[in-house]
Order: structure tokens, then C-alpha cells, then sequence
């Protein structure tokens, strides 16, 4: 019989060997409940990172508008400067001051789209802390009653009956 074999055999004895004493220690062990006071906590986690959600899903949008209008603008001052005529002093101090201002706006929106990518890189991060914190946490049926109850019964709770699945990252 190979070497595999015989480990699973001689387990398998020890198993049987320890009969329904074993079987009762192992379902006392069971998974870990979670208690009220986390629960709580990841129902608040989940708010937050909603509302975070949203907020981030309007700014990226914001962004994405901004960076299409610099864009076009930026189409329009190539043209612009097609047609300008180097000899008219004042056409070229106008196409001056709008390029300019145009290179002002891109810094700007540089500066905007690094706070987004910031906001969007601590967003992934508290979303994974959050679930490894709460994804995998277990609370008996009256826990999660009695919280959601509790929630509901407060101005700051999003949903009365909020799950503890974990939001969608953007």
C-alpha cells in the first residue's frame, strides 16, 4: 500500500478510535462569533465606504469632464494659432494670454487628478481592511436583529437591513 495511504488510514483510525468525544470537540471549536459591538463596526465601515464610494465616483466623473474640456480647448488653441497672424502684435499677446491660461487649467487639473488617484488608492485600501475585517465575520441571527434594530432606530445608519457584503470598488 503506498505511503499516502497508510496516513489516511492510521487518521482515520485515530478518528474512529476517539468516537463521538472528538466529533463534540470539534463542533464546539466551530467558526468564531462575531459580537455585537463589531458588527456594528462593519455596518459602519460599509456606510462610510458607500458614501466614500459615491463621493469618489463623482469626483473621478468631474475629472474625466475636466480633462475633456482641456481637450477641446487645447483643439481650439492649435487652430487658433493656425490662423494667427505673427505680424498683428496684439492677435499674438491674445493667443499668448489664452495659452497660458490654458497651461494654468492643466496644472490645476493635474493637481485634481492626483488628489482623485489618492482618494481612489485610500478607498481600495480601507476596502480591503474592510474585508478582512468583516467579510468573513459570523454574528447569530438575534445579534444581527437586535443591531439592525438598533441602526434603524438611529439618524446616522444608511439601511435598516444593510448586509455585511462588502461595496463594489470602482
Amino acid at each position: 500500500m503506498p505511503k499516502k495511504h497508510l496516513v489516511a488510514c492510521a487518521v482515520l483510525s485515530v478518528l474512529a478510535s476517539a468516537g463521538p468525544d472528538l466529533a463534540a470537540g470539534a463542533e464546539a471549536i466551530g467558526p468564531l462569533r462575531g459580537t455585537p459591538q463589531e458588527y456594528k463596526v462593519c455596518l459602519d465601515l460599509q456606510d462610510d465606504l458607500m458614501l466614500r464610494r459615491l463621493a469618489l465616483g463623482e469626483h473621478v466623473s468631474e475629472n474625466n469632464n475636466t480633462v475633456a474640456l482641456l481637450q477641446a480647448e487645447a483643439k481650439e488653441l492649435v487652430e487658433a494659432q493656425k490662423r494667427l497672424v505673427l505680424s498683428d502684435e496684439l492677435q499674438v499677446d491674445d493667443f499668448n494670454s489664452l495659452t497660458e491660461e490654458h497651461n494654468r487649467k492643466i496644472v490645476a487639473a493635474e493637481k485634481q487628478t492626483e488628489r482623485v488617484k489618492g482618494e481612489r488608492e485610500a478607498f481600495s485600501k480601507d476596502t480591503l481592511e474592510y474585508n478582512r475585517r468583516c467579510a468573513s465575520l459570523v454574528v447569530d441571527l438575534n445579534v444581527r436583529d437586535s443591531v439592525i434594530s438598533e441602526r434603524s432606530g438611529e439618524a446616522g445608519g444608511l439601511s435598516a437591513t444593510a448586509s455585511a457584503a462588502p461595496p463594489a470598488e470602482q
